[in-house]
């Protein structure tokens, strides 16, 4: 009797290969979509005025081989995070010394003052706002940053950066959401580049 015999041998191995081959151009359209992502980052940085010395603004960077499928998008400054989620009003800290630092670059020079005035001004700050536990640990912190950080910065500067600190630890800092931002954008910019890319393959 004659007869067709319909067999899907060879089939799965064809799909695997098919498989592999998109999977290939999508990670291509991954990291060009990664690569637009990290210039939009930079621009959002100045657009929200995160940048002081740059360090964050040139931490943009796109990490290739994270795994075989991926690329990521990343800042590993330090302080990223803070700057992306915000920092919660009442959390320890932040570091005194970074902010004196971007003290002395924002304001420049030193002003006329004594040390014991400075640090009567800082514990009065401390004094002025929260609950008792709260002023307590301000007051700590004042007293700590004066005895082993005011070598060598003027007392006035110290001061301000005290201020800063003190308002930061009390209020908290907004979000900048950067990379959120960016990663809105570029997700429709990574799929129209994956179709456009796997539509040229098929021709």
């Amino acid at each position: 009797m004659p007869s067709i015999t319909i067999t899907a041998a060879g089939f799965e191995a064809a799909i695997r290969k098919q498989l592999i081959e998109d999977t290939e151009i999508v990670r291509k359209a991954a990291l060009e979509a990664t690569k637009w992502g990290e210039r939009r980052a930079v621009r959002i940085t100045n657009e929200v005025g995160a940048v002081d010395q740059g360090a964050f603004k040139l931490g943009w960077t796109t990490a290739v081989g994270i795994t075989d499928k991926a690329a990521e998008l990343r800042n590993d400054t330090p302080y990223a995070g803070i700057i992306e989620r915000g920092r919660r009003p009442g959390r320890p800290g932040p570091p005194l010394l970074p902010i004196i630092g971007w003290v002395r670059r924002k304001f420049g020079g030193e002003i006329r003052g004594k040390y014991r005035f400075a640090k009567r001004l800082a514990l009065g700050l401390a004094n002025s706002k929260g609950s008792r536990k709260q002023r307590a640990d301000s007051r700590r912190r004042v007293r700590e940053a004066f005895d082993t950080e005011a070598v060598g910065v003027g007392t006035n500067i110290l001061y301000v950066a005290m201020h800063v600190r003190e308002a930061i630890h009390v209020r908290g800092t907004k979000p900048r959401w950067i990379l959120r931002r960016t990663y809105a954008e570029m997700k429709p910019i990574f799929k129209a580049e994956a179709m456009r890319r796997l539509r040229s393959n098929k021709r």
